[in-house]
């Protein structure tokens, strides 16, 4: 087990990060007796001092070292008498990472103030999916290695929006014209679910009246464009929490409108970041070409919401079933829209979105396994690919035609409740699918 404490602060003008990490680590005595290396993830990031407790408080001596190409960084623990005090090894670090413009880790960008042709906002946001947390802090980058975040964001006063997974706790003055903003423990998750804002955008949208609290952040100038996700998300939420059965987790959802963003969006738990383009509906949509527009935004919301679930609750081990929380994510938000926007009948686009999508893919030489070997990080990012989101939604379209939708959704909802919290793999998917085919009587006995 893995809990990390972190404080950071992006320096704009200097383009890097100041950071202090506390990681708390439990042995697990089952998988080897022996002290083994311990090894972080790192990219692009100088380890300036290091320190290894053990659960005394006590120093251990230790040697520490940079791996190949600095994206690495190892602690070996010397050898000591064994003892309880060793079940539990502390490491403290202090480091600096980079605030790129690349839109990868924790990364600065801008936006025209309103009414200005030359004066910037400056900001700053994080993409750390699928492995560039990484790049903004030591730390064991994998989904498999689920912890608990207590994170602490270190900012100029002037700032208006300092968002992170969780609600702020504590806010203190550090230095003349600096303040801190302490989170709340966020639940036990993957480091690519990790996410914050610093920024001028300003709060536009907030739900009153339900749970959890839904804010809307944007440019003031274009708040009014956030009303129909706003609407929408209302919708969805309550009607997800029905179909899987299990209640959304987390106190509030921070739906931030970043304006210099690679992707549609990223799923972070409590904080989801959208490219405006993917978040912003004119208010006068009644020409076709809007209506279109509308119905993208609206699905690549409903994706995001149902990663709340797939993919943030319940991980795929590794990636090489990234098509267990894509292709789910995918699949739910025809769901959802066929439930929150019935006239737009989204299940007949289904067929030219994603299936032929998904045949288009399957005929290219560079198609692939929908699971398969994933050893490099260039293979990771490569499978983010029509075969994961669409073919994947097909298949879990046709596993809830056969299967019937009674035991298609007991199925997931057990799925879900099993592995909350944890990690899943494929198989594990197949086995509890296929024992409530049996017991609805929709899957052959002899099918196992």
């Amino acid at each position: 087990m893995v809990e990390p404490l972190l404080v950071i602060e992006p320096n704009f003008d200097r383009s890097i990060n100041n950071g202090t990490v506390v990681i708390n680590i439990q042995r697990d005595l089952s998988y080897s007796q022996k002290l083994l290396p311990i090894i972080l993830d790192i990219n692009q990031i100088e380890i300036l001092t290091s320190q290894v407790l053990d659960s005394d408080g006590q120093d251990i001596a230790y040697d520490a070292y940079y791996g190949r190409n600095n994206l690495s960084y190892h602690f070996r623990i010397k050898e000591r008498d064994e003892g309880e005090n060793l079940l539990n090894i502390t490491l403290l670090l202090e480091f600096e990472s980079r605030l790129s413009d690349t839109l990868q880790g924790f990364y600065k960008g801008f936006f025209l103030e309103e009414g200005s042709t030359e004066d910037k906002s400056w900001f700053a946001s994080t993409q750390f999916s699928p492995i560039d947390a990484r790049r903004a802090f030591p730390c064991f980058d994998s989904p498999d290695m689920k912890a608990t975040f207590e994170i602490s964001l270190v900012h100029p006063a002037a700032k208006q929006s300092v968002l992170s997974n969780t609600e702020v706790i504590r806010t203190s003055v550090v230095r003349p014209g600096f303040l801190r903003e302490d989170f709340e423990t966020t639940p036990r998750m993957s480091t690519y679910l990790v996410a914050f804002v610093i920024s001028d955008l300003q709060l536009v949208q907030r739900s009153e009246g339900f749970t959890p609290q839904i804010n809307i952040w944007s440019r003031p100038e274009v708040g009014r464009m956030t009303s129909y996700v706003q609407r929408l998300t209302i919708r969805i939420l309550p009607y997800l929490e029905r179909y899987f059965d299990l209640k959304f987790n987390m106190k509030k959802i921070d739906m931030v409108a970043v304006p210099d963003f690679g992707f549609s969006a990223m799923e972070n738990w409590g904080l989801i970041t959208f490219r405006e383009s993917a978040f912003l509906v004119p208010e006068d949509n009644n020409k076709s070409s809007s209506a279109k527009h509308t119905e993208r935004v609206a699905l690549v919301v409903a994706h995001e919401l149902a990663h709340q679930w797939f993919g943030n609750l319940v991980t795929p081990r590794w990636w090489n079933d990234l098509w267990l929380k894509e292709g789910f994510a995918t699949y739910m938000s025809y769901e959802c829209l066929n439930f929150a926007e019935k006239k737009w009948r989204v299940f007949e686009t289904f067929i030219q979105n994603e299936l032929q999508k998904a045949f288009e893919k399957d005929s290219d030489k560079s198609s692939h396994p929908i699971s398969f070997p994933v050893d490099h990080a260039s293979d990771i990012r490569r499978i983010f690919d029509p075969i994961s989101y669409s073919k994947g939604a097909s298949i879990i379209r046709m596993m809830n035609s056969f299967l019937g939708g009674e035991a298609f959704k007991a199925g997931i909802t057990r799925y879900l409740e099993k592995y909350q919290y944890d990690n899943a793999e494929q198989e594990d998917l197949w086995e509890i699918l296929t024992a409530y085919g049996h017991e609805y009587g929709t899957l052959p006995e002899s099918l196992d």
